[in-house]
């Protein structure tokens, strides 16, 4: 059963309290959609997107300005910068800023579990002398 509007409104207004307010992560909010609400990694993906414009929206109103400053800061520091290194990071930095870079990867056939969390390794000695013992 698809969630209704008002309450797809409520869960991106709780993301963004989540992530304003308690300064939660990415991974935080997709955990509590996933294991708290019952969200499918798609589903909670695209809730966690709509917060994120909505922040972006809210942030645009109050901050228009200070945002365009930033963006034209950087577009200067871009055209001075000789290094490809350091004109990357401008670049990253950026797009951040206008919301071009690309969000992390979930692995969805372990259904968000680790699958590996260490590993052992049993050392057998062959020789008399190990490591340690006096000769």
């Amino acid at each position: 059963m698809e969630p209704q509007k008002r309450e797809v409104d409520q869960i991106v207004d709780a993301l963004v309290r989540m992530r304003l307010v308690k300064f939660a992560s990415r991974k935080t909010m997709l955990e509590f959609l996933m294991n708290k609400l019952g969200y499918q990694t798609t589903q909670a993906y695209e809730l966690i997107k709509k917060s994120k414009e909505k922040i972006a929206q809210m942030y645009a109103i109050e901050h228009g300005d200070a945002f365009d400053d930033a963006i034209a800061r950087l577009d200067a520091m871009l055209e001075d910068e000789k290094s490809n290194k350091l004109r990357l990071e401008i670049e990253k930095e950026k797009n951040k800023l206008l919301g071009l870079h690309r969000p992390t990867k979930v692995d969805v056939t372990s259904n968000g579990k680790e699958l590996f969390s260490g590993i052992d390794i049993n050392i057998t000695y062959t020789d008399k002398n190990k490591p340690g013992d006096e000769a």
